[in-house]
């Protein structure tokens, strides 16, 4: 019976457009290029995906050739609007997307050679609403060194789909999404908020997914840059990261018990590295005022682990937090400005 229902599937996604491929574009003169490019070495022929490029306000050339790449492919959608921020240029494209499966890659990124397919006959076959695979850094300046995978692939569902969510890093890059999952659950991305638009976009579709896997393939590759925004933290941003996990809160008292514990390993992992910046940069120390509120509203109904030392922490945030935030700001051994 399963293996009729895997060929059934295969027929009907025959004769769909396979993927959509979403990329916000903010000022990415030097990369759009490469990155678009590496979309079409991916085994798949041109007629089963469509590539969605949103020029997000950008004030350099990024529209210009973006321009450029879609009159010589003629399955790229271009969409320009005023800056509006990566959340809501997803989104845009969500809106847009035809594809049965969904592929985000921004702009400044770029994707291994020969890897999507590999991915997507995988989450075909097995009829996946998620499949996660791997990503390695580079920057610019270095040769890429992809490590090769062990191509081990596991399928889990129900609760059981949390055991193949990456703790260490929550970026949409990392997943391949299946279009009608994403819709029948009303998935998108929060806009209006600078930092941990993805920790919530994805732990929000982990939370409702019913059959996922996991393939050990390095397919994407991430451009560290260390002067992106991405990489500087200011007061706005992790507020921004409080609001977030607050909503993982929410989620987490509505949720099953396996659910929920997931989802405080990863609200108290987030939450300390906030209290880290709060204790170690004094132009965050400084505006405390502003981020405690939000801090102890996600820990109050003690999404902040069960053992000894974060019994403590979140004793002291509830109770006590503007004490224990001086307490570790002054008492920490190095400080940043």
């Amino acid at each position: 019976m399963q293996q009729e229902k895997k060929v059934m599937n295969s027929r009907w996604y025959m004769n769909k457009l396979k993927l959509s491929y979403i990329i916000p574009a903010f000022n990415v003169e030097s990369f759009l290029k490469q990155c678009v490019e590496s979309l079409y070495c991916q085994d798949i022929f041109i007629d089963e995906f469509e590539v969605i490029i949103i020029n997000d306000g950008s004030m350099d050339s990024t529209m210009v050739i973006a321009e450029k790449l879609k009159s010589k492919y003629n399955n790229i959608i271009l969409i320009n609007q005023e800056n509006q921020g990566v959340s809501a240029a997803r989104n845009t494209g969500l809106e847009k997307a035809t594809g049965m499966f969904i592929c985000f890659v921004d702009g400044d990124d770029k994707l291994a050679p020969s890897t999507i397919k590999i991915l997507l006959d995988k989450a075909i076959t097995h009829d996946l609403e998620i499949i996660r695979g791997n990503y390695t850094r580079f920057s610019s300046d270095e040769e890429i060194i992809t490590k090769e995978g062990t191509t081990q692939f596991v399928v889990k569902e129900g609760e059981d789909c949390w055991d193949i969510y990456s703790k260490k890093d929550c970026g949409v890059y990392l997943n391949i999404y299946k279009t009608d999952f994403l819709k029948r659950n009303q998935l998108k991305f929060m806009k209006g908020i600078s930092m941990g638009e993805d920790l919530l976009f994805t732990t929000s579709c982990y939370n409702c997914l019913k059959h996922s896997g996991y393939l050990d393939l390095t397919f994407y590759l991430y451009r560290y840059n260390i002067n992106s925004c991405l990489h500087t933290i200011n007061i706005k941003k992790l507020s921004d990261c409080a609001i977030v996990l607050k909503k993982l809160g929410d989620i987490s008292d509505n949720s099953t018990a396996k659910s929920k514990y997931f989802l405080n390993i990863i609200i108290a992992q987030h939450t300390s590295n906030i209290l880290w910046y709060l204790s170690h940069h004094k132009c965050i120390f400084e505006k405390r005022n502003e981020l405690i509120p939000l801090l102890k509203e996600c820990v109050r109904h003690n999404h902040f682990g069960h053992d000894i030392k974060s019994s403590i922490i979140h004793y002291f945030l509830i109770n006590h937090p503007y004490f224990y935030i001086w307490l570790r700001y002054h008492t920490a051994r190095k400080k940043y400005e």
